[in-house]
């Protein structure tokens, strides 16, 4: 075996110096998606770490060249603690639902750095369980997880959707044919040929902001109109992406456009720049006669941007088997959340269920 140490950051302030390195090496082997970036971990940390909770980020390096980022953390729980990736395993009402997480290691090492990291967990006091959510059946994790080195571990596996991509077209017209749906391919050949939107994009951190707002509103709207409570009604959620748009902006990575009929907001789009993908997180949508779908207007205006920007693909992000999602685009990779615990707590699952049930009840 190379010759390799370990750091391990268990503090938010040695997570905070990493910044520089952990992009740089990021990019070279994860660069697609936010979700593992330095800063998407770092702002949940600030916002959802909670005291009981520990950081357990382990860092790998050879000859002082860093090759591999474990970026996980002990969440308190009942008998002990659970290892999750940083950015999930906050309350189910303010979830930021990071996704397609993975471990970041370089591939000459990735052997290696497994069992490392393997040997490490069962020294980690106190640690009962490990949560992987939203991740996919081809990554890192989900291939360690199933391996011999784990079979300690009893599994659990759900498997909540899959990825959707959309391969960016080099005109409209090409992207149009593109959609997996006729219904789609009509409502964005509609809008294409309306004259009366326009794009405004938020450039400075006071459009921002407005934006931000008027997003949240439109989406609470629309989520309140159906009997529920959108997710941007939660403090912690709409603080944790208060802070994060800010920082995003000002590194260029940041996409919030509105589109607006006739001097009326019909769709606020929030999206993020990772590499040549152009990731779409929320929006707020108003329905409108004129236009049969503000939201197909809106996908079509975010992918005219990726192609402005010379991105490659328009990642729609998780969805179930039938989510509008597959009208536009042919499923990826599937998700799969995977839970384990040690074989001794076989019962945490059944605790857990049986929580669940009173808590609803108990409502």
């Amino acid at each position: 075996m190379k010759s390799i140490c370990v750091n391990v950051l268990t503090g938010i302030e040695q997570l905070e110096g990493y910044a520089e390195q952990w992009d740089y090496f990021r990019l070279q082997y994860s660069a697609d998606n936010i979700c593992s970036s330095h800063i998407w971990l770092l702002t949940w940390c600030q916002i959802f770490l909670q005291p009981d909770d520990e950081l357990a980020i382990h860092c790998y390096f050879h000859n002082e060249q860093l090759i591999g980022i474990f970026p996980v953390y002990k969440k308190k729980i009942t008998a002990g603690y659970q290892l999750r990736f940083i950015g999930t395993g906050e309350k189910e009402v303010e979830e930021v639902c990071s996704e397609f997480q993975d471990f970041i290691i370089s591939p000459a090492y990735k052997s290696e750095l497994l069992t490392l990291f393997s040997r490490a967990i069962e020294g980690m006091s106190g640690v009962v369980s490990l949560a992987f959510d939203n991740v996919l059946t081809n990554s890192i994790v989900a291939g360690w997880i199933s391996n011999k080195d784990m079979q300690a571990w009893c599994q659990m596996k759900a498997l909540p959707g899959n990825r959707y991509i959309i391969p960016v077209a080099e005109d409209d017209g090409k992207q149009l044919k593109s959609l997996t749906s006729k219904s789609s391919q009509r409502q964005a050949k509609k809008y294409i040929q309306h004259s009366d939107c326009r794009v405004v994009y938020a450039t400075n951190d006071e459009q921002v902001q407005q934006f931000f707002s008027e997003l949240s509103t439109l989406h609470n709207a629309s989520w309140k109109s159906r009997g529920k409570v959108g997710v941007f009604e939660n403090k912690n959620f709409c603080v944790f992406h208060q802070k994060l748009i800010g920082k995003l902006n000002h590194l260029s990575q940041l996409v919030l456009f509105k589109v607006i009929y006739k001097e009326q907001t019909i769709a606020v789009f929030y999206g993020i720049k990772c590499g040549s993908n152009l990731q779409y997180y929320q929006s707020g949508l108003v329905k409108i006669k004129s236009i049969p779908s503000t939201g197909m207007a809106m996908h079509v205006e975010a992918l005219r941007y990726a192609r402005m920007q010379g991105l490659q693909t328009y990642d729609l992000m998780k969805g179930a088997a039938d989510s509008y999602k597959n009208r536009l685009t042919e499923s990826g990779s599937q998700v799969s959340s995977i839970t384990a615990f040690k074989k001794y707590y076989f019962w945490l699952p059944y605790y857990w269920r049986i929580q669940d049930k009173l808590s609803i009840l108990f409502r």
